[in-house]
């Protein structure tokens, strides 16, 4: 994985104040592909580097919600292989669901993220976003109990 401006993590939800949106871009991971297919993904986010716009947001996500004072770190893990018809021509954006494990607070759970992939100039960017359920991982806050995970990755052609 490649950082960049361009590769981040993050959060977009509805706050008693209006739509919060935070990114972290602590991120690391691996993919790997075939001319066929994607066969592996392991994604791990530093959620200790969220921020947003609000320091009293990021303090009371550290420390209730996602409490990442105590659990720093969320994963995502590819389950099955993601088929790939042809390698797309360069600038060819690409839509694809990947199915795996995510795991926040300690608590894993399996997930679908829609996706788009990209090469651009040798790189592979994929971006995506998938509702998740915060009770489901026990950590909702005061206003809200959803959210929208979002994220921008960039890899390097091996």
């Amino acid at each position: 994985m490649v950082a960049s401006d361009a590769t981040f993590v993050g959060y977009r939800a509805d706050s008693q104040v209006g739509e919060a949106v935070g990114r972290s871009p602590g991120v690391a991971g691996t993919l790997v592909a075939t001319d066929t297919a994607v066969t592996a993904v392991n994604i791990e986010a530093d959620l200790t580097q969220l921020t947003s716009d609000s320091s009293l947001r990021d303090s009371h996500l550290g420390d209730e919600g996602l409490q990442y004072h105590e659990f720093p770190t969320s994963t995502f893990v590819l389950d099955r292989p993601i088929e790939i018809a042809e390698v797309p021509a360069d600038g060819v954006a690409v839509a694809f669901d990947a199915v795996g494990q995510l795991t926040v607070r300690d608590v894993t759970e399996p997930v679908t993220i829609a996706l788009e992939g990209t090469m651009v100039a040798g790189q592979l960017i994929v971006a995506g976003s998938a509702e998740i359920d915060l009770d489901t991982f026990g950590a909702s806050v005061t206003s809200t109990s959803e959210a929208t995970m979002e994220f921008s990755l960039v890899f390097d052609r091996a």
